[in-house]
């Protein structure tokens, strides 16, 4: 589903070695692209943002566009969603 944010995705049910609380404090700026993990959820910040969650990485993918008119969400209700590592060289050209 997608989330309080414009086209935040939220993605569950996580592998129970991966589930964490939400932190108690949130913070007050979370960057766009955040990866956050929450109890059994995981989610991706479409827009820099107050959040609670537990920060993992960063996609230099934008997974909502808002000006894109035929397809503004990259990730769907229903899509498989994996997680790659990637070093800073390839995260900079992704992300251009």
């Amino acid at each position: 589903m997608t989330g309080f944010i414009a086209g935040m995705p939220f993605l569950g049910d996580l592998n129970k070695k991966l589930r964490i609380k939400r932190l108690v404090t949130p913070r007050v700026k979370v960057p766009k692209g955040s990866i956050g993990l929450t109890e059994q959820f995981c989610n991706i910040y479409t827009y820099e943002s107050p959040g609670g969650w537990n920060i993992i990485g960063n996609t230099p993918l934008d997974v909502f566009d808002k000006d894109n008119q035929t397809r503004p969400m990259l990730i769907n209700p229903g899509d498989k969603v994996k997680f790659n590592r990637i070093n800073q060289d390839e995260y900079d050209n992704i992300k251009k």
